[in-house]
Parts: structure tokens; sequence; C-alpha cells
């Protein structure tokens, strides 16, 4: 598919496409909010991929729930290539009363699969850092995060459940 060139457009045509584009992608059930999709999708692939469930977005604390019963909030990045400073830092959690925590990056050109991870919460929790002025903790999603070795590589699943969207 050749790339739209956009360079031409207004802003208020461009945030107009773009809010198009969420309703779109909200009918189609690949969102659920009007934030940013990139959290969005990445929890519908983390839900696709491990045949869990997804609560209800204002459910406080985790995103889903895996068939065997263990909660999961999913974090997501969208990075670039070279990645730029500050691409890496998951937003905060607030709460680890979580099983499971899900770490996806995804590229920012095309919203594909770069890496992604399953890591236990309590590890998830020893590689964070306190964040007083966001009240909670932000983990870095760094190659020693990601390939820790408590960490399950789930990149390919994620990838075949993109596929099959």
């Amino acid at each position: 598919m050749e790339p739209v060139d956009l360079t031409r457009r207004t802003t208020s045509v461009l945030l107009a496409d773009y809010a198009a584009i969420l309703d779109e992608l909200r009918d189609r059930g690949v969102v659920r909010t009007a934030n940013p999709p990139a959290g969005d999708y990445a929890e519908l692939l983390v839900k696709t991929a491990l045949c869990g469930e997804l609560v209800d977005p204002s459910v406080k604390g985790h995103d889903g729930v895996l068939p065997d019963g263990t909660t999961i909030q999913v974090k997501t990045r969208v990075v670039t290539s070279p990645r730029r400073p500050g691409q890496l830092q998951t937003s905060p959690f607030r709460s680890w009363s979580i099983g499971k925590v899900a770490l996806v990056l995804l590229g920012a050109d095309d919203y594909a699969v770069i890496q992604g991870v399953l890591l236990p919460s309590a590890t998830a929790q020893a590689l964070s850092t306190r964040r007083a002025h966001v009240n909670g903790d932000v983990l870095m999603m760094t190659a020693a995060v990601l390939n820790h070795p408590q960490a399950e590589d789930i990149t390919q699943t994620l990838n075949a459940a993109a596929s099959s969207l």
C-alpha cells in the first residue's frame, strides 16, 4: 500500500482524520478508548495471543485476566529506530496486586510488534523505580529487562495475534 502524503493537509483535517480513524478502530473492536491507540492495541494483542479476557477500562490495577485466573497489566511503548530518550519508560504502576506484567514494544512506523514479554509482577516491581511525583513505579523496557531470565518471550505469539486481527 502506498503511503498517504499528509504534508498538504491542514492540522484540523489531520485531527479530524485521526478522530475518524479512532472511531473506526473502536467500531472494529481494536481500541476501547479515545486514548492514543497503542495501549488499547497492545491489550487486544495480549488478550488474543494469550486467550485471556480484558476487564472494563474503568477497572483499576489490571487490564485483563488470563485463562488460569492470573491478572495481567499491559504496558506498551511505541519506539523509533534508533530509539529516542524516554521512549522505553512505562506509564506508572500504582499497584502491584497483579500476577503478571506484559511489556510490548511497537514500531513507530506501523505499530508492528518489535518485542513482547511476560514478567512475574514481583520481578517487574524489583526492576522498577519509585517516582514520587507520579505516585507510582516506572519500569524501563531496556534489553536487560526484556531479556531478564524470568521474562517469557511472547513476541511470536503477539505477531500471530496481530496477523489474525
